[in-house]
């Protein structure tokens, strides 16, 4: 069988308000060692608090974050899209608020 040279850098995940039972199941189980960057794009509303993003990284043994505008993304994180905004992949590996 013919080894793969694909290589993958990250984990999209897009969701609706339903898809928080799966995250709480998933990011959790992932270890601290995880090689790869999670992208979360979640239906949440306008003035969500951030409790779900906080109660995951307690729970998780990777870090888990609102995403910040031009910021690096590295393996063994999950970050989220800021409620209201989409997140996207710039070709310098940061991410963009839109």
């Amino acid at each position: 069988m013919k080894k793969s040279t694909i290589s993958y850098e990250a984990v999209a995940i897009g969701c609706s308000a339903g898809g928080t039972d799966a995250l709480q199941q998933l990011l959790p189980k992932l270890p601290a060692t995880f090689p790869l960057a999670i992208l979360v794009v979640q239906h949440l509303h306008p003035q969500s608090s951030g409790y779900l993003v906080q109660a995951l990284d307690k729970s998780s043994q990777i870090t888990v974050k609102e995403a910040q505008d031009k910021e690096l993304i590295v393996a063994g994180v999950a970050y989220f899209a800021p409620p209201n905004y989409h997140l996207l992949v710039e070709r310098d590996r940061t991410l963009a608020m839109n």
